[in-house]
């Protein structure tokens, strides 16, 4: 499958040291193919060992404003995210024009 990438999702955090191992596992088994089928699609997975910065950047594209917005005004989104910040600190996202680039 090939899409045309219009905006990207930046979200940014660290991970509770003593919720790693229920982090890792909602984010590969639930999270992550969720949003896949939303039409979400996770490209980049950083991680960050210095500077004043927070450890993990995960990084989602998709081709319209009109299905992101959807998603992030989703039921599921909002319990998505609650989950997320339980699982970390730190916690930030934002929306940005895509750039064929590392964007933060």
């Amino acid at each position: 499958m090939t899409i045309t990438p219009a905006y990207r999702l930046l979200m940014w955090y660290d991970i509770r040291p003593e919720k790693q191992e229920i982090y890792f596992h909602y984010m590969l088994q639930e999270f992550v193919p969720s949003l896949q089928k939303l039409g979400l699609y996770m490209i980049f997975v950083w991680q960050i060992d210095f500077g004043p910065y927070p450890t993990r950047q995960i990084e989602f594209i998709c081709e319209s404003r009109e299905l992101l917005r959807a998603i992030l005004g989703s039921e599921f989104w909002k319990q998505a995210e609650t989950r997320i910040r339980g699982y970390t600190t730190n916690y930030g996202r934002k929306v940005v024009h895509f750039q064929d680039r590392f964007q933060f």
